[in-house]
């Protein structure tokens, strides 16, 4: 079976243990399951990067979906997230969703927070309480700030509006809310109580470094019981989730679903207060001290060594000057990894870092889009500890089709490559546990981003430039030399002509009529006519270059030891106009007036008084056309 995963994060311990434990069961099932993950920042454009990734499956692709709603904070993302799947009809199932319609696997968050602060209350005399909370409209937060409410108006007390602080879960937002409230001018609580640990292990550290004491001068707990706050001096009073039962039931009953088995529409797991020493009461910590010990000496020997990979490849990355370096260098860093299998999908890479400018209505601008192509290049593929050639993969499939039928019992983790809302196209890692346990990973990825949007800035750069200098030196119409381009390049053909023994060959080329096919046909055709001399004078002769003087005007330098030359010359441009007349059917006649010089390639003369020399001459032709013409 293929199961797909859509979820927002897996930087908590939480959302690990029930991805791990999904995983455990299908790999013994030999089903593959397909994380589809985000990552979210501060910048709105960034986040629209991210949550791109829910658009890349196909989702009738899968037997089953589960989506980790909860994970996911914009309700706009999670709301176009149903409607998808919806429209998929294919079983899903879902974890603390607000959708009744959806089948679901609920925590019980409320029952475990209302024993939690009853068990404050009743035992600690708690009357006080300031309430570190999650995001807003997170179901999960929302559900357990409830329950303190609830709880606390049965004893007549009350949590009022300004002792709630809203954070993001992370330990940096529970220091940012104990400063807020030490800062306020309200009176102390009696308990912070947070909606997470990772909060209230940033809370603690905030009290301690105000010097306030936990649980001697305040009551502290938490939620999820991590095994950091489980081993935390004091231990901090939590609520024991579930998650691996989380895991096991989302798993079970995603399979029920798909095989069309009887399934509970709503299932609710327990969650169990955990008290201990945070808040007074005498729970020890779980680990004896030496595991502890061992336990983080490798947790810090492992964050050392990617911390250094990190630092290293961010430093690396930013020097680089083409995608072939950047490719190299994401290779020398994915075999010290060596995952069981990584893939770096890209829409078109390269356009997308050929840094070629193409006209657009709106302009000039680099091809990038918002969206994932049909088919995707795969430039890396890393299989069974090798590199591997793989030529691209159609969208839906994410990944190639001779690969996946080799594959059971696997875990896919898909990630986006973006810079801000502009995607490159995504990444794959297989049955990786430092993707789930380590931020690392994620971090790596991002630094990948970050080099391929400075690779292409580049290109962009030397395109423009290259662009600017050939506005400079060529005409934009006809895409001949303009003056500038003319005298920086003359000096070549001089030289050629002094190294060769030869002369030089100045011709003066005027348009025939062009000022009757722009006053009967427009300007439009007359450029028309303009730019088709050119094209023919850009073929005959093959050494030489070719200047638009002026509207009508061009002028030629070339080489030649005899004036026979010369004439050879304008005899092919005007034997070159004839079969362009014969082969199109034009309004006008392909024609023109020419006149030319020789001299000296040594000479000292001014190209300045050649051109008028030469433009003499071509009057002379123009003369003679007239006077046949009266003739006529």
């Amino acid at each position: 079976m293929e199961i797909a995963i859509l979820m927002g994060g897996l930087q908590f311990d939480s959302q690990q243990e029930i991805v791990k434990s999904i995983w455990r069961q299908a790999r013994e099932d030999g089903n593959n399951i397909y994380i589809f993950l985000c990552d979210i920042g501060l910048k709105a454009l960034y986040n629209e990067g991210e949550f791109n990734i829910f658009n890349l499956p196909d989702l009738k692709r899968y037997d089953g979906i589960i989506f980790l709603e909860d994970t996911i904070q914009n309700m706009k993302i999670r709301k176009q997230i149903i409607q998808r799947i919806r429209v998929s009809a294919v079983p899903c199932i879902c974890m603390n969703s607000a959708s009744d319609d959806m089948t679901s696997v609920k925590l019980d968050n409320a029952k475990a927070m209302e024993r939690l602060v009853l068990h404050l209350i009743e035992t600690h005399g708690v009357k006080t309480v300031n309430f570190i909370s999650g995001p807003r409209g997170n179901f999960d937060s929302a559900e357990r700030m409830r329950a303190v409410e609830t709880t606390m108006e049965r004893f007549g007390l009350e949590l009022k509006k300004e002792r709630i602080y809203y954070g993001n879960y992370q330990p940096e937002s529970g220091k940012r809310a104990i400063q807020f409230f030490e800062h306020s001018e309200m009176a102390g609580p009696d308990a912070y109580i947070c909606a997470n640990d990772e909060m209230a292990l940033g809370a603690f550290s905030q009290l301690q470094e105000y010097g306030i004491k936990v649980p001697e001068d305040m009551i502290l707990t938490g939620f999820d019981n991590i095994f950091a706050a489980k081993n935390h001096i004091p231990r901090i009073t939590s609520v024991e989730r579930g998650n691996q039962t989380t895991g096991n039931v989302l798993y079970k009953n995603m399979i029920r679903m798909i095989r069309h088995e009887k399934c509970e529409r709503h299932t609710l797991v327990n969650c169990i207060p955990v008290f201990a020493e945070s808040c007074g009461c005498a729970l020890s910590r779980i680990e004896n001290d030496q595991k502890i010990c061992r336990e983080y000496s490798n947790i810090r020997i492992e964050q050392n060594l990617h911390m250094i990979m990190i630092r290293n490849s961010l430093t690396e990355f930013m020097g680089l000057d083409s995608f072939g370096e950047l490719k190299r260098c994401i290779q020398k860093y994915i075999r010290q990894m060596d995952p069981e299998g990584f893939f770096l999908c890209l829409n078109d890479s390269e356009k997308v870092f050929s840094g070629k400018i193409k006209k657009q209505n709106t302009g000039r601008t680099i091809a990038m889009t918002a969206d994932y192509a049909d088919k995707l290049g795969i430039p890396i593929a890393y299989v069974d500890h090798k590199f591997q050639s793989y030529i691209e993969v159609e969208r839906g499939n994410i990944l190639p089709d001779n690969y996946l039928q080799e594959r059971t019992g696997t875990l896919y983790i898909i990630k986006p490559l973006h810079y801000l809302n502009k995607c490159y196209g995504y990444c794959v890692i297989s049955n990786s546990e430092l993707s789930i346990e380590s931020q690392f990973y994620h971090m790596f990825i991002m630094n990948i981003c970050d080099a391929m949007e400075n690779i292409r800035k580049q290109e962009v750069l030397i395109s423009m430039l290259e662009h600017m200098r050939k506005m400079w030196i060529y005409d934009t119409l006809t895409g001949v030399y303009n003056r500038a381009g003319f005298d920086q390049y003359s000096s070549s053909v001089i030289r050629d002509a002094q190294e060769k023994g030869k002369e030089l060959i100045l011709i003066f080329l005027d348009l025939d009529n062009l000022k009757r096919v722009n006053d009967r046909l427009g300007h439009d055709e007359g450029d028309q006519f303009i730019c088709i001399v050119a094209d023919i004078l850009k073929k005959y002769p093959e050494n030489k270059v070719v200047m638009r003087y002026g509207g009508d005007e061009f002028v030629i330098l070339g080489s030649g030891t005899s004036e026979d030359q010369a004439k050879k010359m304008i005899r092919q441009i005007k034997a070159e106009m004839e079969n362009y007349n014969t082969e199109h059917e034009l309004a006008y006649r392909i024609d023109a007036s020419m006149g030319y010089c020789m001299v000296e390639s040594s000479t000292k003369e001014n190209i300045e008084n050649l051109i008028r020399y030469a433009d003499e001459k071509m009057y002379e032709e123009k003369r003679l056309k007239c006077d046949c013409r009266k003739r006529e």
